[in-house]
C-alpha cells in the first residue's frame, strides 16, 4: 500500500493542425512525401515526438517531466481517403515553470521548421495554461501523519502530473491532496484500476487525516 501526498503541477495544452494539400490515395510519392514530413518531427525511428524532448527534462535531476500526445483528429476521417487535415494536442506537465518555457519554444520550433520544410501546412494555437500549485503544508502533514499510522513506511510525497480541482480552488482555499496507488503504476490510461483494500485503506487515512485537521481548527 502506497499513500502520496502530492502538489498539483502546471500543465499546458497546444493544438497543433496539419493541412495536407490535394492528394490522391494512389500515388506513390505522395506516401514518401508523407513519410518524410513524420519523419521531420518522430526522427526516422519514431523514437519521440522531438529529439529535444528528453534533454529538457533531463537539465533538472529532480524534474518530472510529463508530454503526452492524447487526442488526435483526421478530417474527413474516412477509411480510403487521404486525410486533408490532422490535428492534435499535446500537453506538457512540470513543476518547474522555466522548464515548461523551453518545451514550448522547443515545440514552437519543431512546428515553424516543419511547416517550412513543407509539403504540408502546419499551424499552432495555444489552448490552455496553468501555474503548478502548493498544497498547504499543515494539510500535508496531517495526512502523512494519518498515512503513517495506517500504512508504516509505504508513503511518499510526489507531485501529480495532472491537473485537478485543488490545484484551482487552492487559490482561494488551504487545500491537499491524496492518492492510492494504481496497479502496476499505470494512471490516466484505459486499464487504470486500484486494489480494492487499498482503496479501503486510503479512505482510513483520509477519514483520519480530516478529523485531525478539524481538531486543530
Amino acid at each position: 500500500m502506497r499513500t502520496d501526498v502530492i502538489v498539483p503541477i502546471s500543465l499546458m495544452t497546444m493544438a497543433i493542425a496539419c493541412m495536407a494539400p490535394s492528394l490522391q490515395a494512389q500515388e506513390t510519392d505522395t506516401g514518401r512525401l508523407a513519410a518524410q514530413v513524420c519523419a521531420s518531427c518522430h526522427g526516422p525511428r519514431g523514437d519521440s515526438i522531438s529529439a529535444a524532448f528528453p534533454k529538457i527534462a533531463g537539465q533538472r535531476a529532480e524534474s518530472r517531466t510529463v508530454w503526452t500526445i492524447g487526442r488526435m483528429l483526421l478530417d474527413p476521417n474516412a477509411p480510403s481517403i487521404v486525410p486533408g487535415r490532422a490535428e492534435m494536442q499535446v500537453q506538457f506537465r512540470d513543476t518547474d515553470t522555466d522548464i515548461l518555457a523551453l518545451f514550448e519554444r522547443s515545440l514552437l520550433e519543431l512546428v515553424h521548421q516543419a511547416d517550412r520544410a513543407g509539403p504540408c501546412r502546419i499551424e499552432i494555437a495555444p489552448l490552455s495554461k496553468s501555474e503548478p500549485a502548493a498544497m498547504d503544508p499543515r494539510f500535508q502533514a496531517a495526512i502523512e501523519a494519518a498515512a503513517e499510522r495506517h500504512a508504516p513506511g509505504l508513503h511518499l510525497r510526489m507531485p501529480s502530473g495532472a491537473g485537478h480541482d485543488a490545484q484551482i480552488l487552492s487559490r482561494r482555499l488551504r487545500s491537499a491532496m491524496m492518492f492510492v496507488p494504481s496497479l502496476k503504476g499505470i494512471s490516466h490510461h484505459w486499464a487504470e484500476d486500484t486494489k480494492e483494500e487499498d482503496i479501503v485503506l486510503g479512505a482510513q487515512v483520509f477519514a483520519d487525516a480530516a478529523a485531525a485537521i478539524l481538531r486543530a481548527e
